[in-house]
């Protein structure tokens, strides 16, 4: 199943009908791959979660029982930390402690779901976690990823968190992407992060699309710099558009 046959499966039978139609393979494909996905929230409904959980069972089995997702705060359950040979266990600290494991090795998927709070007065700390910022934590984790993926309308532009109707509140709560609707620029690059953004738009976007755009990633069917070519203007996969 070569990158090229999966991208014209998806052109032709859809999301849905590509997963349908490869799913032996995919699985097949998924329980040696060697990608990982680190899915941190921003402020949002967890929707996109609740979707993706909607996926394919099969599919949605093999990634979770292959550990391809390696950190969700809702998803996971952490196992605790030794201190002093005693088993510590709480769930706030112990992801915590987790991630910054991971973001040491880096080379990760890394899903953005929900936007990234910049307020008030730009210190973030509207959403804190474990007493950091999650536009910390985003931001942290994206300078160690290999491609970042912006999950849903919220990690877009900012979604109904930042809902455009206030200056202000586009202002502290703008998508990983863009800040609103009209200043189309990626919000990343502001702090200093250069790294490919694929965006997939929706409120939340189907089930179907998340699964096929995962795989696509986890098994290495899209890389970058040099598939920059199938992205449009607005950074979505053109045979995956979301919405």
């Amino acid at each position: 199943m070569d990158k090229q046959e999966c991208l014209d499966a998806i052109s032709i039978l859809g999301a849905g009908g590509f997963l349908e139609r490869y799913k032996p393979e995919i699985r097949k494909e998924l329980r040696s791959a060697e990608s990982k996905v680190v899915w941190i929230h921003g402020a949002g409904c967890s929707g996109c979660t609740m979707s993706f959980l909607s996926a394919d069972q099969e599919l949605l089995s093999t990634i979770l029982e292959r550990e391809c997702i390696i950190y969700h705060k809702t998803l996971l359950e952490q196992s605790g930390f030794f201190v002093d040979g005693v088993l510590m266990r709480d769930p706030e600290l112990d992801i915590e402690y987790y991630l910054e494991d991971i973001e040491k090795t880096g080379g990760y998927i890394l899903v953005v779901e929900g936007a990234l709070v910049e307020g008030p007065a730009n210190s973030g700390r509207y959403c804190l976690i474990a007493g950091k910022s999650v536009r910390e934590r985003i931001i942290k984790a994206a300078a160690r990823a290999k491609v970042i993926l912006a999950l849903g309308t919220c990690a877009s532009c900012g979604g109904v968190p930042g809902d455009r109707r206030s200056e202000n509140v586009v202002r502290d709560f703008p998508g990983v992407i863009f800040r609103g609707a009209v200043e189309r620029r990626i919000i990343l690059d502001e702090h200093g992060i250069r790294k490919p953004v694929i965006n997939l738009p929706g409120c939340p976007p189907k089930p179907e699309q998340i699964m096929a755009l995962l795989a696509l990633l986890l098994l290495d069917k899209i890389r970058f710099p040099e598939d920059s070519g199938l992205l449009d203007e607005y950074l979505r996969l053109k045979v995956i558009k979301g919405g």
